[in-house]
């Protein structure tokens, strides 16, 4: 984070670190779609994109919330490391959700939220 003391709190949904934490299935389906559309900006952004070592992650000295659907594309085991990671974070893995969880869990995640923004720094 370039400018921290710019900000009090971050969240965070559905974040991977390197390609490499999204599920087998999915990237199958990615490379399915950049067959048919070779200029797919996002699919490639997907096999590519980004590439953070977790380390940089506990030089993050805000509050940060670390948000999975639990059926999410990405790796629970991942979610779970970038939590661990980040040394002042808060892990929220919302039940029967997938990558889309803010849509499909609008409720939970509203809440979720709502109340990691509103509990006092501590």
């Amino acid at each position: 984070m370039t400018y921290p003391e710019l900000v009090d709190k971050a969240i965070v949904i559905g974040a991977n670190l390197n390609p490499k934490t999204i599920k087998a299935e999915t990237i199958e389906k990615v490379k399915l779609r950049l067959e048919n559309n070779p200029k797919d900006s996002l699919a490639q952004l997907i096999l590519t994109q980004p590439n953070i070592n977790p380390k940089a992650l506990n030089t993050i000295p805000n509050e940060v919330m670390v948000i999975a659907g639990e059926n999410d594309v990405i790796k629970i085991e991942h979610t779970q490391l970038i939590h661990s990671s980040i040394k002042n974070s808060k892990l929220c893995i919302i039940p029967n959700a997938t990558h889309y969880v803010p849509w499909e869990q609008a409720t939970i995640i509203n809440k979720a939220i709502l109340d990691f923004l509103m509990r006092a720094s501590e």
